[in-house]
């Protein structure tokens, strides 16, 4: 049992060959009358064998294109994490029950099998007030010590 997963509530021990698919997500605490708080999601995932980061980003842009109601990309460019390359995108789409919602995603290798994807979500009219705070919260990333891209 090589992989222990520490937060503030629980730590947890998964054998080595597992795949990290770990789901962490925080919110603001919600005001009258709206139907999405502003949230952050942190997701991590395998890429397909010979899979780069801009191929990856793109196939997921190619999905949400089809899969999502009204979809609209709004920016992607290249950037940088904590010193490691990334891939932005801010986009649009309508979740019919929410209305419509504003993302940005920023992507980054983890390492050359698995790819972190970092979402802001909020109302595409609450977004901008929000975004302030998203930035602050993207700020404060760092990586683990022993979270380095291998070649």
């Amino acid at each position: 049992m090589a992989q222990t997963s520490v937060n503030r509530d629980f730590t947890i021990s998964v054998p080595d060959d597992w795949t990290d698919r770990t789901m962490t997500i925080f919110a603001a605490p919600a005001s009258a009358g709206q139907r999405v708080t502003p949230n952050v999601l942190m997701a991590s995932d395998r890429v397909k064998a010979g899979e780069d980061l801009d191929a990856f980003v793109t196939r997921q842009m190619h999905d949400l294109k089809h899969r999502a109601r009204d979809f609209r990309l709004k920016l992607r460019r290249e950037g940088m994490l904590d010193g490691r390359d990334c891939i932005e995108v801010v986009f649009r789409w309508n979740s019919v029950e929410q209305g419509f919602l504003q993302q940005r995603q920023v992507y980054a290798m983890i390492d050359t099998a698995r790819i972190l994807t970092i979402t802001n979500t909020a109302s595409e009219a609450d977004f901008p007030a929000a975004d302030n705070t998203f930035q602050r919260i993207l700020g404060t990333f760092s990586w683990a010590a022993q979270a380095t891209p291998t070649a």
